[in-house]
């Protein structure tokens, strides 16, 4: 379990270098992200550096997501949904291939 705010941005960088490390292994490696708003610069950098190693990353953001995806040669393996509902009420959600 990722407890905020003192372990989520460690522990989830971990995570993208890992999916990172997957990608250049040729192992699986995809993402799908769940969470409220999307606007850390140091995320949104790993972010786009796993896009370009090859990881698939989906975002589902509720609210607010400065990452722009689909750009080619710089997120074009990242994909956004935006929900909103006014009664939606979620915890971060985070799902990762770990190879396979």
């Amino acid at each position: 379990m990722i407890v905020s705010p003192i372990d989520s941005r460690p522990s989830i960088t971990k995570l993208i270098d890992n999916e990172i490390k997957n990608a250049k292994a040729k192992k699986p490696a995809y993402m799908i992200l769940k969470m409220n708003s999307l606007a850390d610069e140091q995320l949104i950098t790993k972010l786009y550096q796993a896009s370009n190693a090859g990881v698939r990353i989906q975002l589902i953001v509720r609210g607010m997501c400065c990452l722009v995806p689909g750009v080619k040669g710089y997120s074009e393996n990242i994909e956004v949904i935006s929900i909103v509902d006014k009664y939606w009420s979620m915890p971060v959600c985070i799902f990762i291939a770990t190879g396979g």
